[in-house]
């Protein structure tokens, strides 16, 4: 969806080069060294799967699976959240190692109606149209497109406060965030964050116009400007 907004595209590797140019004029190719043969290819299981149930809060995080997402800490913390109806759903790939040992601790710590992995997916728009909640606890980004994706969609956000995450959600009217490595504070985000749902009020109007194409434009200006003075 953001993408759909630049008149460039950057992309990481060639297989998202190949992929990009086929929906996308003016893709560019730089590489980020990560060998994507290494992770687990796109799950067998389609966006059907993931079905919105009235009587359940979906909670989804999107990532590629490393210790810098975070990801353990929202396991644990929505295991302790017993006294909610909530699914948590878990999107993305990791080193096969890794995503082993993190899908062993989603299973010890939550209930097989508690916990979806779907994997690698492609048609992100359409498993966030079916989430309540979209969850980050990443310990940096430089810039957080799943994040943005979410936001665009009006679906309610559970962030960290620090940066980038503070700059971009500042202008929220509702802002469920939380200190860094503070179990208490993030536990109290995600029960406000669950109380509003509870409450009837399903999306978010955010603003975006930090981000939109006069803006982006014009900081991408000032910053080729500097790097080619």
């Amino acid at each position: 969806y953001i993408l759909s907004f630049s008149d460039d595209v950057v992309v990481l590797n060639r297989k998202m080069f190949s992929e990009y140019s086929k929906k996308f004029n003016n893709v560019s190719l730089i590489g980020n060294g990560i060998n994507y043969s290494q992770f687990r290819k796109e799950s067998i299981k389609t966006n059907s799967v993931l079905t919105r149930r009235e009587d359940v809060i979906t909670v989804a995080m999107i990532s590629r699976f490393t210790s810098n997402k975070g990801i353990e800490g929202i396991i644990k913390s929505l295991a302790r959240l017993t006294s909610f109806n909530f699914r948590f759903v878990l999107i993305g790939y990791g080193e096969n190692k890794y995503e082993t040992e993190l899908l062993k601790t989603c299973r010890e710590k939550l209930s097989t109606d508690r916990f979806l992995f779907l994997g690698r997916q492609r048609n992100i728009a359409n498993l966030l149209s079916k989430i309540d909640i979209f969850a980050v606890n990443s310990d940096n980004e430089g810039f957080p497109i799943n994040l943005l994706e979410a936001m665009s969609m009006s679906k309610i956000i559970v962030a960290p406060n620090h940066e980038p995450f503070r700059s971009i959600l500042k202008l929220s009217g509702l802002i469920c965030d939380f200190i860094k490595n503070d179990n208490v504070s993030l536990d109290n985000a995600f029960k406000k964050a669950f109380s509003v749902v509870l409450s009837g009020k399903k999306n978010v109007i955010y603003i975006m116009e930090p981000f939109s194409v006069q803006n982006m434009v014009k900081k991408y200006k000032q910053l080729y400007n500097k790097k080619y003075e």
